[in-house]
């Protein structure tokens, strides 16, 4: 089976301010890096990838380089809906004329999912014009839960014609084991690590999506030296020692800590967990995240 950081659709979710921008921003850099074709995609006002890597241009629909060999889009709803409304009707000025009436406006703001169906009909399309792979920086974890399940609710619903097109391709890629995968990210904390064994439960509960690889980001290294070891030394220790050595014994407690709750995640969920350093540059360098990148697909033939 191909491994699931190696897929032609990646997505990647979780909670906000875990470093979802920066682990996209970085394995696009290393893919490019390995002769690979990437692409990320923004999902609308979720403008990232120019805060990520210094000097990138700004980010519109079409693909734009962003570094060497890694180009961007951003898939604005607006635009994505006006797109499937000029295919489905095939006069692009009728379809504009549509989007700009005040009964269709409010149709797209109000109704639930036809913004990312448009989204979902973009990033098929993108897929076919062999961007390779296509990396998703996709909303926190509770909006990405509605996005992909909106195959399965739409069919109960049970639309026709082209939506039901468009959905059966979107439920049949997002499933396919071969072509896409969804990656979670989080931060080796007890609540992120928790919400994280949720989030995968709820997951794999639904089953319309394919499972990739858990990214634990600011990993600690496993300490040199127990925290039990610096606390014997701090008892035998006096003056300006003892309170360099109390520092240390709360530094290797909570990496310790941290240690074991990256272990318990990888036991409970079985799947791919893989540990991201911290990067010490507020804004890295192309190369700080293409070593990161490194990091990320290590393993990955």
């Amino acid at each position: 089976m191909i491994d699931p950081r190696a897929r032609a659709l990646q997505l990647v979710t979780g909670k906000g301010g875990v470093g979802k921008s920066t682990l996209v921003a970085a394995l696009a850099l290393a893919w490019a890096e390995r002769g690979r074709r990437p692409l990320v995609v923004e999902l609308g006002r979720r403008a990232s990838i120019e805060s990520v890597i210094a000097g990138a241009p700004h980010v519109g629909w079409d693909p734009i380089e962003v570094a060497p060999g890694v180009h961007a889009t951003n898939i604005e709803g607006g635009r994505a809906v006006l797109e499937v409304l000029a295919r489905w009707v095939r006069v692009r000025r009728l379809a504009q004329r549509a989007l700009r009436s005040e009964v269709m406006q409010a149709f797209v703001d109000a109704a639930p999912g036809v913004i990312e169906m448009a989204t979902m009909e973009r990033i098929l399309e993108l897929l076919g014009e062999g961007w390779d792979p296509v990396l998703v920086d996709a909303d926190a974890s509770g909006h990405a839960l509605m996005f992909l399940g909106l195959p399965q609710v739409f069919d109960e619903l049970g639309a026709a014609g082209p939506v039901a097109a468009l959905l059966a391709r979107t439920r049949g890629l997002f499933a396919d084991v071969r072509r896409s995968a969804l990656h979670l990210v989080t931060l080796p904390g007890a609540l992120p690590v928790q919400e994280t064994i949720e989030l995968e439960a709820r997951l794999r509960e639904h089953g319309h999506v394919a499972l990739g690889a858990v990214f634990v980001s600011r990993a600690p290294d496993a300490p040199r030296v127990s925290g039990e070891r610096v606390e014997v030394l701090r008892a035998h220790a006096g003056g300006a020692l003892a309170s360099e050595l109390a520092w240390l014994a709360r530094d290797v407690a909570l990496a310790e800590e941290a240690r074991a709750r990256i272990e318990a995640l990888r036991a409970r969920l079985g799947r791919e967990v893989v540990e991201l350093p911290e990067i010490d540059e507020a804004r890295p360098s192309v190369e700080a995240l293409r070593a990161l990148g490194r990091v990320a697909l290590r393993g990955v033939a």
